[in-house]
C-alpha cells in the first residue's frame, strides 16, 4: 500500500494488450477530493504502464481511481478504472 508524501512508490497498471510502441502513456488520476489530473508514465515491459511517485504527488489519503492511456498509430485507448486506497501515515508522539 502506498502513503500520503511515499516518494518512489510505483503505481503500476496492466494492460491485457501488448503496449509496445505505444506513444503518449498516461496514468489520470481522480483524488478523493475530486480533483483530477495525469502523470506522463512509462512502459514496462510490453503491457504496463507505470509512474514512479515524486514528492507532493500522493497528498490526500483515501480512495483515488487511476486510468492508463496508450497511443498506438492512430488508436488511443484507455484501461478500466482502477481504485486504490492511499493510507495515512501515523505520526509517532
Amino acid at each position: 500500500m502506498l502513503h500520503v508524501g511515499d516518494i518512489g512508490g510505483v503505481i503500476r497498471l496492466t494492460s491485457t494488450f501488448d503496449l509496445s510502441g505505444a506513444t503518449g502513456l498516461r496514468i489520470y488520476y481522480t483524488k478523493p477530493s475530486g480533483a483530477k489530473g495525469y502523470w506522463d508514465a512509462t512502459l514496462s515491459g510490453t503491457t504496463d504502464i507505470e509512474y514512479t511517485t515524486s514528492e507532493d504527488d500522493l497528498d490526500e489519503s483515501g480512495q483515488w481511481r487511476f486510468q492508463g492511456r496508450a497511443t498506438i498509430g492512430s488508436w488511443t485507448g484507455r484501461s478500466k478504472i482502477v481504485t486504490d486506497t492511499i493510507g495515512t501515515i501515523i505520526e509517532a508522539a
